[in-house]
């Protein structure tokens, strides 16, 4: 995989681990059908995680969102990963009434997961990390703790926590798209609300990743659910 391959999206790994069995599955959210594609380990199950793509969109970032699958399957994850751009076509404008689909579309997708009576936790990337912790956070939505990758305040201005639920921010130390300061500024508000938030930081990283930056962050996130993901619920 090139470097550039997703642009803005903020990863460009090569495809590390074989790419799990995989099922495309629909669910309603908000009178939308939204498309998702469901990644299953090769047991039963641990837990969940929702993969939210960046503003690349669902089909530009496939390969490396899949490749995110792989490794969190090798961990026992089942991992769906909704297109929630069918919740609400993304204008670039980015009001209120479409970010409250997408986190809407997010949390439907945890729901389908938690319905196999999985604790589920919400990943995602640029656009998509916005979506994934202030979904985590919200009203209404019951996933157990969140990670946000190359994600800050330069995204879109963050709600007031209502939940506090353990979340993970990773930047890149020379990401000039979205700001460390941005995602430094996140932090800092998170834990003046009392929300348990770890930072890290992926030296000489912009919001590109390499392969050796994205497989440090593939190792941050993995720790992260598995300290904050409990197992198989009873």
């Amino acid at each position: 995989m090139v470097a550039g391959l997703l642009g803005s999206s903020g990863v460009a790994p090569r495809q590390a681990q074989p790419r799990p069995p995989e099922e495309v599955v629909t669910y309603e959210s908000g009178g939308a059908t939204v498309h998702a594609i469901q990644f299953e380990p090769s047991g039963p199950a641990r837990a969940g995680v929702v993969i939210l793509h960046g503003a690349g969109g669902l089909q530009r970032e496939f390969v490396v969102l899949s490749a995110l699958a792989g490794r969190l399957a090798a961990e026992g994850y089942a991992s769906l990963v909704p297109n929630y751009f069918e919740a609400g076509a993304d204008d670039g404008v980015r009001r209120s009434r479409l970010m409250e689909r997408w986190r809407r579309a997010a949390s439907d997708a945890v729901e389908v997961l938690r319905s196999r009576r999985l604790r589920v936790g919400l990943w995602g990337v640029s656009l998509g990390g916005y979506v994934a912790v202030d979904t985590a956070l919200g009203q209404g939505c019951e996933a157990a703790s969140a990670v946000g990758v190359v994600t800050g305040t330069d995204v879109y201005p963050p709600r007031s926590p209502r939940h506090r639920r353990p979340v993970l921010l990773v930047y890149g130390q020379r990401d000039d798209h979205v700001r460390p300061s941005s995602t430094l500024a996140w932090a800092d508000q998170l834990r003046e609300a009392q929300v348990p938030t770890t930072v890290r930081r992926i030296s000489e990283a912009g919001h590109v990743f390499d392969q050796k930056q994205w497989t440090e962050m593939m190792d941050l996130v993995v720790t992260h659910f598995n300290e904050t993901l409990p197992e198989m619920q009873a």
